[in-house]
This record gives C-alpha cells, sequence and structure tokens, in this order.
C-alpha cells in the first residue's frame, strides 16, 4: 500500500531493498545538519582553540578525540575508552591522544571507573551535556570525532564534525559512514 519510501543513505536504501521494495520505489531523502551554520560557528571558535585546550587542562600538542553523544550501551563510549588506552600505550611521550566525552548518561559512572582502573584519569575529560550551540567549538578543537555506537540509523554528529574539516572515525554500524566517511581521505569506518 505504500507509494514511495524515503531512505536517509545507502545503508536505508540498501535495507528497503532487501526486505524487496523494489528500487524504482526508494528514493533518497537527504539526513542534514545546516552546514552554514556549524562551519560558521566551528570557524568562529578557531581563535579561542588554545583558550579552551588550556581551560580543560590540556597539554599544548597532544592530539584530541571527541565523542560526542549520550553516554549508554548503544553509542558504546566504552570503546572509545578502550582505544585511548590502547593509543596511550602505543603512543610515544607526551603524544598519546586526549579523549573528551561531551555529553552524559548512564553509561557514565562505569567509564569513569573505567578510566581509573585503566590509568587513563589523566588523558580524558568528561564534559557533560552540552547543547548544539556549544558543540561547533568542541568539534574545531578535537582532532578526531569518534562515533563506536552499536546501532545508529544516521548519526547527525558525524554531519555536524565534518564541517569542522575534522576526521571521523566510525563503525560500520552508523548510518552516515558509508555515505560520508572516505576512508584514508577524511576517517576510518
Amino acid at each position: 500500500l505504500v507509494d514511495g519510501y524515503l531512505a536517509i543513505g545507502s545503508l536505508n536504501r540498501a535495507y528497503y531493498e532487501s526486505q524487496g521494495v523494489p528500487a524504482r520505489r526508494v528514493f533518497g531523502m537527504p539526513y542534514a545538519v545546516d552546514n552554514d551554520r556549524f562551519a560558521a560557528a566551528a570557524a568562529l571558535a578557531a581563535p579561542d582553540r588554545d583558550e579552551r585546550r588550556a581551560a580543560l587542562g590540556l597539554a599544548p600538542g597532544r592530539p584530541i578525540l571527541l565523542f560526542a553523544g549520550k553516554l549508554t550501551p548503544i553509542k558504546a563510549p566504552e570503546v572509545a575508552l578502550a582505544a585511548l588506552a590502547r593509543l596511550k600505550a602505543g603512543a610515544a611521550a607526551g603524544r598519546s591522544p586526549y579523549l573528551l566525552f561531551a555529553g552524559d548518561g548512564p553509561s557514565r559512572p562505569a567509564l569513569e571507573s573505567e578510566a581509573a582502573a585503566r590509568g587513563l584519569t589523566d588523558d580524558l575529560r568528561f564534559l557533560g551535556f552540552r547543547n548544539q550551540r556549544e558543540l561547533p567549538a568542541f568539534y574545531d578543537l578535537c582532532d578526531v570525532f569518534l562515533l563506536p555506537s552499536r546501532r545508529e540509523p544516521w548519526g547527525l554528529v558525524v554531519n555536524e564534525a565534518m564541517n569542522a574539516g575534522r576526521a571521523i572515525v566510525a563503525t560500520d554500524q552508523v548510518g552516515s559512514a558509508p555515505d560520508l566517511v572516505r576512508p584514508g581521505v577524511n576517517g576510518a569506518i
């Protein structure tokens, strides 16, 4: 009884077609953010990058990884924490990255405990919930944006972070990844 299906990306299109929907009845429906607004806000934040870094107690010269989202099992923030531990173990002295968690949620206490157990408390910052007006400054601050979700229909935060020109690392369960992330060019899947 449905005349047409609106697919928000290639994975969504493939899903509909795998369920027997004829390709001619599936139409692309961009799932996007206001690119001009996010790019302008990130550019406006750039001159104050060093001050923001200092306010967070982040030493100069160390890369910054950013996770922005709800701290819940489906978003897999513990994967970002495990990645930090692996990167720290393999990094040269003074070059291991920082990890910023912009968001809050039920996984936070477990993440804090795990960070302490792994000796990572000096390498990460829990920033708490940040509204959308604040996020472009954090996208500008980071070197790499992480979205390790176990299931993410799209992940608009990828669109947002890309407007700051940041590399994206996302799982293959993030709907936007195959459409927006070009491995070796602007990130990795």
